[in-house]
């Protein structure tokens, strides 16, 4: 190991062991409006946390799980050959391992990023080294990986939607979540904790170290964009691109394994649009929030999760247990160059 390999790695754990401390999210006043937020008296009943990735110095909620996936590729051995590294991101992933493989023996990283890659994302990947390589339409971004990885020597796919280290790595994640609780003095409380899918790794990972959070009982749910493919909120996952995952190259990804089984304890939720997660992103950032579409999109996932529990007679069981719910933020808004996004945070219908 070269000394600049060593100072970067060092510079990376010191990061890793300063996350940012869980912080209480005021009720949007998009919500605080509705008739179901009123009528279950939800501010006097229960605190919403978030997990603020991203404020990670230039890097996202992403990062334990980067630095896992490294860790695992050097326990293998497959950096003796100082290879180039082919790694499938929607960008945030692909933007932290471009820092992190400053510490070890690569020869280059090309990001294999999806066709609707937004300019500000594409110019955040970019700026830290890594080779763009934009998918062809019709192609998944890991099809696409593995074709690259074919044709040139000496390459390898770094595949985060198969490797347990992905998991394990947000595991760190979980662990600092429970020091939160324990500073918070609600680490024996019943608990729900939530996030976005991309790999589906950060959820399972919750469910997987769930006694990290608390010794209460940790209930875990998940948002994913309502939209298809081509008009899904940036960096997030839509149904219908889990069959996408089925089959890597021989391996299955998390929701395709028997683990995925027990992981969710409600059904996902489906039902915010794109326009709702960048509505609600505006009225975030409008609260000091700086965080990302994803982020907003599991904001405005947990109110209509709670509006939906409502309506079923549902919500006032669970608000009698859970008193405090932690939403997971990946990353910083201004990663995004979305023109309806840009739109809406204008002010222009």
């Amino acid at each position: 190991m070269t000394e600049d390999q060593a100072i970067s790695r060092k510079r990376v754990e010191y990061i890793l062991a300063h996350l940012p401390e869980l912080v209480r999210v005021e009720t949007p006043a998009s919500v605080r409006s509705k008739s179901w937020y009123q009528e279950s008296d939800f501010d006097a009943r229960a605190t919403v946390w978030a997990f603020e990735g991203n404020r990670i110095e230039k890097c996202s909620a992403k990062l334990p799980s980067v630095v896992a996936n490294f860790k695992e590729f050097e326990r293998r051995g497959v950096f003796a050959t100082r290879p180039t590294l082919i790694i499938p991101s929607s960008g945030n992933f692909l933007k932290d391992a471009g820092a992190v493989a400053r510490g070890y023996d690569v020869e280059a990283v090309l990001g294999v990023l999806p066709a609707s890659i937004s300019a500000g994302k594409l110019k955040q990947v970019e700026a830290v080294g890594v080779t763009p390589m934009v998918t062809p339409k019709g192609m998944s971004t890991v099809e696409y990986a593995y074709q690259l990885e074919s044709e040139g020597p000496n390459r390898k796919v770094m595949n985060q939607y198969i490797e347990d280290a992905t998991i394990v790595g947000q595991g760190r994640l979980v662990e600092h979540i429970g020091a939160e609780s324990k500073r918070l003095g609600w680490h024996d409380e019943d608990v729900l904790v939530g996030a976005v899918t991309g790999t589906c790794g950060t959820v399972t990972a919750i469910h997987r170290y769930r006694s990290q959070v608390s010794t209460g009982s940790v209930k875990v749910f998940a948002v994913a964009s309502h939209d298809n493919r081509e008009n899904k909120v940036p960096a997030s996952r839509a149904v219908q691109d889990f069959e996408e995952l089925r089959d890597m190259h021989g391996e299955r990804g998390f929701m395709f394994r028997d683990e995925w089984n027990d992981v969710l304890d409600f059904p996902i939720v489906t039902n915010v649009s794109k326009g709702q997660a960048f509505a609600m992103n505006a009225e975030l950032f409008g609260y000091h929030y700086p965080v990302g579409p994803t982020g907003a999109l599991l904001t405005a996932g947990l109110y209509q999760f709670l509006e939906d529990r409502h309506a079923s007679d549902e919500l006032q069981g669970m608000l009698a247990r859970v008193h405090n719910i932690v939403l997971i933020w990946m990353d910083s808004y201004y990663a995004y160059d979305d023109e309806d996004y840009r739109k809406i945070l204008s002010g222009a219908k």
